[in-house]
């Protein structure tokens, strides 16, 4: 931002966005990239939208920086209260409802990685992860499809899902014969693809059931490679100005691609005296959530509330505790996929900071942890 009001983008290569903006106001700023064409929202509304082929972005970056440059050469002038990053690109009523109400639900934990994983996208071979009805066969690196019958499951994988979250899918259709294919999520039916070619769509899961389906259109002989699955929505959610950052995205695989940043604010102009942290798990046994220390020491939980899937061993019972092995917060709850609330809390805590979590099957756990300070 420089002294007359306008947005710089750059560094690498600069976008100059006329912006109006006035020191020492809040704004509300989006900036999303549909393949060259940048678009830049200020306050929900469109200010700018132009093809920037050359406008520096990195898909495979390690981290990325906000407010400085990775080599500290350039800095912003301004301070930020809140940041999210997304693995889709919004549409303008999706970027006045971000500033209107912030992340909707069926938009949080989005997934870089996704629910459908190697053999079983890739259809190399068969893992048994995958449910088929009579004349569908994973063989010859693909799933091959021959006169299955019209409203049968060519493709199913059971308590996938959770229901009002969105999902894009994408697969190609090859060697196509007859009848066609249609993503059903939870009840929620895609688009028919009765031909050959690339598909990719965004379904918002239905809460029918929490099945993930491919599903015959007619009888249909054909065949599906290169399948993925994946939660759209923001991958990072942080709130520089609460007690602690947000979302964070998983980091049980070592990839620690997110920093959890925050800090208390105790202005007495700008008090902040609640927050919440949202962090994923996904490991058989004990895990920390977040990756380290994510709570103020004299923050009060007053709930918990979890989300699971099935993308691995279904989890029935979890603990939480202040160290691994611990349950004095939750000990040996049962819990079944979709949404748990587990209890309230009306005492202090942790002492350290760190939340563990102690699970009984590798399935991914979204977590939700409601805080306040009592001092």
């Amino acid at each position: 931002m420089d002294a007359n009001g306008h947005l710089i983008l750059g560094p690498t290569t600069t976008v100059d966005v006329n912006a109006g903006i006035v020191a020492g106001r809040k704004y509300h700023l989006v900036l999303t990239r549909a393949g060259a064409v940048l678009s830049v929202y200020l306050d929900g509304a469109q200010i700018y939208s132009a093809s920037n082929s050359g406008w520096e972005k990195n898909e495979t970056a390690t981290y990325y920086t906000l407010g400085r440059s990775s080599n500290w050469g350039w800095l912003a002038r301004a301070c930020f209260h809140e940041c999210s990053l997304w693995n889709l690109c919004l549409s303008p009523a999706e970027v006045l409802e971000l500033f209107n109400f912030g992340v909707p639900y069926r938009y949080r934990w989005g997934d870089a990685t996704g629910l459908v994983k190697g053999n079983d996208a890739t259809f190399a071979s068969d893992t048994g992860w995958w449910t088929r009805a009579a004349g569908s066969s994973i063989t010859g690196g693909v799933s091959q499809w021959t006169a299955v019958a019209g409203g049968a499951a060519g493709l199913e994988r059971d308590t996938l899902l959770v229901a009002d979250k969105a999902y894009r899918c994408a697969y190609t259709v090859l060697g196509y014969s007859a009848g066609g294919v249609q993503a059903q999520f939870g009840g929620t039916a895609g688009t028919i693809r009765n031909g050959n070619g690339a598909f990719n769509e965004t379904i918002i899961a239905g809460s029918a059931n929490a099945h993930a389906l491919w599903v015959a259109s007619g009888t249909s002989t054909l065949q599906i490679d290169n399948l993925t699955l994946k939660p759209v929505g923001a991958l990072v959610d942080l709130d520089f100005t609460s007690t602690v950052g947000l979302q964070v995205t998983d980091r049980s695989g070592g990839i620690n691609q997110h920093a959890l940043l925050g800090g208390l604010n105790n202005d007495l102009t700008r008090p902040r005296r609640w927050g919440q942290v949202r962090g994923r798990t996904s490991t058989n046994g004990n895990q920390q959530l977040c990756g380290g220390t994510c709570l103020p020491v004299n923050a009060r939980i007053d709930s918990l509330v979890v989300s699971s899937d099935n993308s691995g061993t279904p989890v029935t019972s979890v603990s939480v505790g202040n160290a691994s092995g611990g349950a004095q917060l939750v000990n040996a709850a049962a819990i079944a996929a979709g949404r748990n609330d587990l209890t309230a809390f009306v005492s202090r805590f942790s002492t350290t900071g760190a939340v563990w979590i102690a699970a009984n099957g590798t399935s991914n756990l979204d977590w939700t942890v409601t805080l306040d300070l009592t001092d």
